[in-house]
């Protein structure tokens, strides 16, 4: 894995164990990358992304971590959206997809 930074290295690594150990529902190398780059919610919103299916209120969790980070980026509230719809939580779903919309326009 040449040029690349050891953060983006240790996202590679730890999407390629989220993909082969579906069974780890604590998701432990995400987040512990996370603890490495606490200021990244571009990060945030990835892990997000990659709990969204096998463990959504870890994933709502990453979602508020990324818009706690920077207010004004819609996709957390896009992956917040997404991961409250997977935990039934539509009005909060519905709330999150209305931000995105008034952060990222018409």
């Amino acid at each position: 894995m040449d040029g690349i930074s050891k953060g983006e290295k240790m996202l590679i690594e730890a999407t390629e164990y989220r993909f082969k150990h579906p069974e780890d529902t604590l998701e432990k190398r995400l987040f512990d990358l996370g603890e490495i780059y606490e200021d990244d919610n571009y990060l945030y919103q990835t892990i997000a992304f990659l709990l969204l299916d096998k463990n959504p209120p870890r994933a709502i969790r990453a979602a508020k971590k990324s818009i706690e980070l920077d207010t004004s980026y819609g996709g957390g509230y896009m992956m917040l959206g997404y991961a409250y719809l997977r935990n039934k939580q539509y009005d909060k779903a519905e709330s999150m997809f209305d931000k995105f919309t008034e952060i990222m326009g018409p």
